[in-house]
């Protein structure tokens, strides 16, 4: 447990910490395992949801996904606007 940083309100709050990385190709070998998908169906299918997603956000859209909202942003220190 940490302090809380985002309210700030002497609480504390659950901190995850990162044990390892998985690599794609190992997300691939486990969904290949766990589905009906062969690894290169993943790959295909992650392929064009990559770039269906760099199309709608350099249209200026957020996609939301079961994983989470994504959308670009450009942050400048010391512009407020």
């Amino acid at each position: 447990m940490v302090r809380n940083t985002i309210r700030k309100d002497g609480k504390l709050a659950p901190r995850v910490v990162q044990q390892d990385k998985v690599g794609f190709d190992k997300l691939l070998e486990y969904m290949d395992r766990t589905t009906g998908l062969s690894t290169s169906d993943l790959r295909s299918v992650f392929l064009q949801f990559a770039e269906a997603l760099a199309f709608f956000l350099t249209e200026g859209s957020e996609v939301l996904t079961p994983i989470g909202a994504i959308k670009l942003s450009v942050r400048c220190p010391g512009i407020v606007g």
